[in-house]
């Protein structure tokens, strides 16, 4: 959508830090690398101009908008939470971003405060760049059997119906989802695109377990629980590990995990072998597999097997399924921005959008202002509202 700097009245600058960065990203064929950023009462982030964004910003969240810090390209984000409480403020914000670089640091800006803005919201996670699904589960319904509570952040919006009694909401990145292990799960119904089609996949979620013999997520091989089970799966497993299956494969990583504690998985297959990342640490080992992910016709479960059972009693968050093999550089910035995102990111004071060049004069009425570099000057015209301008 087109962009125009001066219809905002305001932006902080939002700063990627080279040092969270493990590469260039994102990975070859992809369009941009998504990161969510949140700020929010009481985290390093939210001190100075950034505060501002909850006493100014629209109850919508209408006026938010990003653009690289040429303020002219605008960038696709996804608002998950936006709550301008008194105490408890918190904004959860997934940014497409066309390029993040360890060798320097990655400016962006954050437009705010424009009375007039229609929804500049757009999809982060496409499926032309491999994305299947992308569930943040900040999501909350009383009861169970809610259709469609918890969105896909995806185009494909694969979106998971609602069977959790537990009203615990523990999570990483801003809220996620407690299940109690005894009779709670979500269920996104089959559809076609959870079909990977091909022989890449890559599962990813933080996850909190109890207790072994387990589902995280994954979906199964048939309508009941039989052999083989699933046709991918992330598992508390028996040990305690993490098992990733793909059809019959099954590899296992007990190096990295524990049981009673908040960690970040990944299990890749890349179309030689499956690898499992733990906190984007991996034990180093693989377990060789070949051919296409099989297909079928059942849905994906969060919590549970297809037969009701191995019941999830913990936690997840920020779970997702690519048609892709992530790469280890693409895994470790994730984990990074997710797992401490204050210092992922650097929010920076807030600027106040001006807009007459020094060597030209503002029309009667209007107080000059200087143009901040990269946005282009703007009058008003007379029977315009002076949009920067201000009675003197």
């Amino acid at each position: 959508m087109a962009f125009t700097a001066l219809d905002w009245d305001a932006y902080v600058p939002i700063i990627v830090a080279s040092a969270q960065v493990a590469a260039t990203m994102p990975d070859a064929g992809e369009s941009g690398f998504p990161c969510v950023l949140v700020i929010e009462n009481g985290g390093d982030n939210y001190e100075g101009g950034a505060a501002s964004i909850f006493s100014t910003v629209v109850s919508s969240a209408n006026d938010i908008a990003v653009t690289l810090n040429d303020a002219v390209t605008q960038l696709k984000h996804d608002i998950v939470e936006y709550d301008a409480t008194g105490g408890s403020e918190r904004l959860v914000i997934h940014i497409l971003i066309p390029s993040v670089a360890g060798a320097s640091d990655t400016i962006l800006r954050l437009y705010y405060r424009d009375d007039g803005a229609i929804d500049q919201q757009q999809t982060v996670y496409l499926s032309a760049d491999n994305w299947v699904g992308y569930w943040p589960l900040q999501e909350a319904a009383a009861g169970t059997g809610t259709a469609n509570l918890y969105k896909d952040l995806s185009d494909n919006l694969l979106h998971g119906d609602d069977y959790v009694s537990d009203t615990g909401k523990a999570g990483v990145v801003g809220l996620g989802q407690t299940f109690d292990g005894a009779d709670d799960y979500i269920i996104v119904p089959n559809d076609a695109a959870l079909d990977i089609g091909g022989d890449k996949v890559t599962l990813m979620c933080w996850a909190y377990s109890n207790a072994v013999q387990r589902v995280l997520i994954g979906r199964p091989h048939a309508a009941a629980h039989v052999a083989p089970f699933f046709k991918y799966v992330l598992y508390s497993d028996l040990g305690p590990d993490v098992s990733f299956r793909v059809d019959t494969t099954v590899h296992d990583d007990a190096t990295n995990w524990s049981l009673g504690a908040w960690h970040h998985i990944a299990g890749v297959y890349n179309g030689s072998n499956l690898k499992l990342y733990i906190d984007a640490g991996t034990d180093g080992t693989t377990t060789a597999k070949a051919g296409n992910v099989q297909d079928n016709e059942q849905p994906f479960y969060f919590g549970r097997n297809a037969g009701g059972g191995e019941l999830l009693d913990g936690s997840l968050d920020e779970a997702s399924i690519s048609a892709a093999a992530r790469s280890v550089n693409w895994i470790t910035t994730t984990y990074n921005c997710q797992n401490d995102n204050d210092a992922f990111w650097l929010v920076g004071d807030e600027v106040l959008v001006t807009a007459t060049p020094p060597e030209l004069f503002a029309h009667p009425g209007q107080r000059p202002y200087t143009a901040t570099p990269g946005e282009r000057p703007y009058f008003a015209s007379p029977g315009q509202r002076p949009y920067k301008g201000e009675p003197t």
